[in-house]
């Protein structure tokens, strides 16, 4: 899967995001768009290249699986958008390796509320945070069953 970003990064910048979905709309490629609330989304949704391309949303750096708070946020766009876009991108937190009992208890939690969402796009953890490979023995089996 091949993917664009669409980030609108002035305000009145509307015929440089329609541009940009005419041109994506003709090499067939998919969209990656920021937001952080439904409202967010459904504005540069407008852009979207074609309905039959995906769309990954890429949510805020702040977005934290050990935040309720956070979570709440992404089951409300994953459940607004559900059947739209592909997929959701969060980022890891140095708190993995530190707290990765309560970031395995936040991403089961989030695993189980998405899970009720019919058509739910799927939720990526990005690696962002620099942590080392192999840097704690209990990283390697965060996700394990």
């Amino acid at each position: 899967m091949i993917l664009g970003l669409f980030e609108k990064r002035i305000d009145g910048d509307d015929a440089l995001m329609e541009l940009a979905r005419m041109r994506f709309q003709q090499a067939r490629m998919g969209a990656e768009m920021h937001a952080a609330t439904p409202e967010q989304l459904e504005g540069v949704m407008r852009f979207r290249p074609a309905k039959d391309l995906p769309v990954v949303v890429h949510l805020p750096r702040y977005f934290n699986l050990l935040s309720e708070e956070n979570r709440r946020q992404i089951a409300e766009i994953a459940s607004a958008f559900a059947g739209r876009i592909y997929g959701m991108v969060i980022h890891d937190h140095a708190e993995l390796i530190s707290r990765s009992e309560d970031f395995r208890s936040g991403a089961e939690a989030m695993q189980s509320q998405l899970a009720q969402i019919r058509a739910c796009p799927i939720l990526f953890v990005e690696y962002a945070a620099g942590l080392e490979r192999g840097c704690s023995r209990d990283s390697s089996n965060l996700f394990a069953n």
